[in-house]
């Protein structure tokens, strides 16, 4: 059994839970356990302050839906402008644009070079050890 101990909150003695122990620091009263948790939710919001900043970011820039041409996604460089700025936006955007370029001819050389091997497999030889 554990000994009493004041509450955090209140200031009222307690008799903390057996399977919380030495762990609990506030009594079982429904507005002391409110309280707790209204704490430990602003000490979590000023602890990872920048981590829900990116989070937030990231979803507003996912809210953008496929384009019914292609299916690809596109990045909504409005959003990117107003969390980075205006030179930096231009800056990324630019150098995405090259990326897309560079990736598209790689893939076109890509499937240049498969036509030319695919003739190569014969046609009278097996396939599998099966047959």
């Amino acid at each position: 059994m554990y000994r009493k101990r004041p509450c955090r909150i209140c200031g009222r003695w307690f008799r903390p839970h057996p399977r919380a122990g030495d762990r609990q620091r506030v009594c079982g009263a429904g507005e002391c356990q409110r309280e707790r948790h209204r704490r430990a939710c602003k000490a979590w919001h000023e602890r990872e302050h920048e981590a829900e900043r990116c989070h937030r970011l990231r979803q507003r820039l996912r809210r953008s839906e496929p384009e019914p041409a292609t299916g690809r996604h596109v990045v909504r460089w409005d959003v990117v402008r107003d969390a980075v700025g205006l030179q930096l936006a231009v800056i990324l955007e630019e150098s995405y644009r090259l990326l897309e370029d560079v990736v598209r001819d790689a893939v076109r050389r890509q499937g240049a070079g498969m036509q030319g091997e695919s003739g190569q497999v014969l046609a009278g030889a097996r396939r599998d050890g099966m047959v």
